[in-house]
């Protein structure tokens, strides 16, 4: 399954970064990792890769994120 084009929304359990809030579009993925650029703010553009310790912990925590809160 690819995550490819998916959005994560909000803060991703801190993988960004502390203060990292932004929502951020998945552009490429291995098998233990994403790279994301920023949606919309500031750093449009600007990517950013997160790193897991397996491919079922990656995928568990893409699901989570991309469920978007404001939906609600």
């Amino acid at each position: 399954m690819t995550n490819v084009g998916k959005i994560i929304y909000g803060f991703c359990n801190g993988f960004f970064g502390r203060d990292d809030y932004d929502d951020k579009i998945i552009v490429f993925e291995t098998d233990k990792a994403i790279c994301c650029t920023y949606v919309d703010n500031r750093y449009k553009g600007v990517l950013v890769t997160a790193n897991f310790e397996s491919a079922k912990e990656k995928q568990e925590y893409i699901n989570e994120w991309c469920v978007d809160y404001h939906e609600y």
